[in-house]
């Protein structure tokens, strides 16, 4: 498992709230979680996406900074699938029309 939505998700809000407290505020989730979820998916890549630095904002690497316009394009189309996924699974849609 290297990139998955959620990782997606936790990338592009924590670059977009500039902090991992902020982020993990804004998804409802812990610190912790945050934390734990970017650096999972820093070591699954073998790629610092952040650098961080004790007291400061955390700042996106050139592979972070990659990643991070890279998931503004894919993570909409992603969330839309899950969604639409849900909808066909609850019997809400009947069928899928590409």
């Amino acid at each position: 498992m290297i990139i998955t939505t959620e990782r997606l998700r936790y990338l592009v809000t924590v670059a977009e709230q500039g902090s991992f407290s902020s982020a993990a505020r804004l998804l409802g989730v812990s610190n912790s979680a945050v934390n734990k979820t970017i650096q999972s998916l820093e070591e699954d890549l073998e790629l610092s996406l952040f650098v961080r630095q004790h007291g400061k904002r955390p700042t996106l690497t050139d592979a972070g900074k990659a990643m991070y316009f890279q998931g503004l394009d894919i993570l909409p189309k992603l969330i839309r699938m899950e969604q639409h996924a849900l909808t066909l699974s609850q019997g809400i849609e009947s069928s899928l029309n590409i």
